[in-house]
């Protein structure tokens, strides 16, 4: 007995092909047992590609490759992350790796811990991360949620700030806010590339950026602060200046204290052995440029920061810390370098208004403070900003670390190729999740299998029996017999 039942059901509809953009870069990671074995797949990918550029959707077939090449395929011994602007440029570019070219290396078999390090005013520039936005969804999403928070408190959006002319991003209530919000976007995504910070420090209003993803404060705590630094700061009376002097800081603060022409001006940031920044009246600022017989240069700044003129502001802003932190903020959850007093912040110092309110008008601490982040030892650095201007000096002070960038605009490269390229440079110190790097609805596709080294193995002959006799004698009559290995012989 029992009962039948028939069920009819729809044939599903066709997997989605079509990409929803044009892809800025492509990125394939190439990964095998051996260097030569590496060499031969990418020659395997390279002809795979060079067949996929005759189909009509042709980004959208190469991407999927690219996904299942990079998440699909186990991690192995050698490694070779491939980036390309186009199609043809990443075909051409595995091709240089199976002659015998192209970066390769061996996968690390430690992490290096990477320190993540956040610039200040003047990494801004117009239209900054905007393509980045455009082809990575979590940047998109926190542009978005900064421009929710900034207009509640009356701000233009973050997507109105990063595309003003320059003349009006220079400005601080509007440069601060985007800057900032660039960086929380760009920690996001690398954070879900798997490149977690080790240790973070930041320059001037970086230290905000860095105290959020230390885990201090929450992200609409960051953005009140960042408003209200940045309207305090606005508000100071104009007419300051700052220059950049490339000289040790002992000397400029003496010839600054001692020569009475200098009266007004002040080390602004000490920011490496031989490089400060010095703050005051924007036309003894250029005096000072000019004829005290240093190199040095102008910044484009409309006010004297990090000096007496942001006393005003210190207090405005120290006040609405002490609100914003009512209910107090967490302990650092990474080590966390405190560019105000050079030392690590901890569960006090965090939660002190003054401290955060002494850094508009105290000289920044910088040196000092990157100097505790490499006395940790094997470190590896990040810049994550808008763009590098930092890098040379973090490259002084940590000589022998290596030290990356985010962004580069004067590259000519796209923003998505740009941050490939960090994650291939990344690639031999630490293990990024490969998973997350390409879009999740990029389906993955049939792609060129493992080129095994394959090897003749022949069986070996039976093991001989010698001595005797064997047959035809009582058991004691029997010689010793010996048995003899055709490998190893006796």
């Amino acid at each position: 007995g029992g009962v039948n039942a028939h069920l009819i059901v729809e044939e599903p509809p066709p997997p989605h092909t079509r990409m929803a953009r044009t892809p800025d870069a492509f990125l394939v990671r190439v990964t095998a047992a051996t260097e030569p074995a590496l060499r031969e797949l990418a020659g395997s990918y390279s002809r795979e590609i060079r067949r996929l550029l005759a189909h009509a959707d042709r980004e959208g077939e190469v991407m999927r490759l690219c996904r299942t090449a990079s998440a699909g395929r186990r991690d192995l011994r050698w490694r070779s992350v491939v980036t390309a602007e186009s199609p043809g440029s990443l075909l051409e570019a595995l091709s240089v790796l199976e002659g015998g070219g192209g970066d390769v290396h061996q996968r690390p078999r430690e992490k290096t811990p990477i320190a993540f390090v956040f610039p200040g005013q003047g990494s801004q520039y117009t239209r900054m991360a905007e393509q980045l936005a455009e082809s990575e969804k979590v940047v998109a999403d926190t542009f978005a949620e900064f421009d929710e928070h900034l207009v509640e408190r009356g701000r233009d959006p973050l997507t109105t700030l990063i595309r003003l002319p320059s003349h009006e991003l220079r400005r601080t209530i509007n440069c601060q806010p985007a800057i900032v919000g660039t960086q929380v976007a760009l920690v996001r995504l690398l954070r879900q590339w798997g490149i977690e910070p080790a240790a973070v420090v930041g320059h001037s209003v970086g230290e905000l950026t860095a105290a959020w993803t230390a885990g201090v404060l929450g992200l609409d705590e960051l953005i009140e602060l960042v408003v209200a630094r940045a309207e305090a700061m606005e508000s100071s009376p104009q007419g300051g200046g700052m220059a950049t002097v490339m000289a040790d800081g002992d000397v400029v603060t003496n010839v600054l204290s001692s020569d009475p022409t200098w009266q007004g001006l002040n080390v602004g940031a000490f920011n490496g052995p031989h490089s400060v920044t010095i703050a005051g009246p924007v036309r003894q600022v250029q005096d000072f440029v000019r004829s005290a017989g240093f190199r040095a240069r102008m910044l484009d700044v409309s006010h004297a920061f990090h000096s007496p003129q942001m006393a005003t502001a210190a207090r405005k802003f120290g006040t609405e810390v002490a609100r914003v932190q009512r209910r107090g903020w967490r302990s650092p959850s990474i080590p966390f370098a405190s560019t105000v007093t050079g030392t690590w912040h901890d569960h006090r110092s965090v939660n002190d208004p003054q401290i955060w309110s002494q850094a508009l008008e105290r000289p920044v601490q910088f040196q000092e403070a990157f100097e505790q982040v490499v006395s940790m030892g094997n470190l590896g650095f990040v810049e994550v900003g808008p763009r590098p201007v930092l890098q040379p000096l973090l490259k002084g002070m940590a000589s022998r670390m290596p030290v990356h960038v985010t962004l580069d605009p004067h590259t000519g490269r796209s923003d998505q190729l740009e941050m490939y390229r960090l994650l291939s440079e990344l690639s031999s110190e630490t293990e990024p999740n490969w998973g997350s790097v390409h879009p999740i609805d990029v389906r993955k596709s049939t792609i060129p299998g493992y080129p095994f080294s394959l090897a003749q193995v022949s069986t070996p002959a039976p093991m001989t029996r010698t001595g005797g006799p064997t047959t035809g004698a009582r058991p004691e009559e029997r010689a010793p017999a010996t048995f003899r290995h055709p490998v190893f012989g006796s």
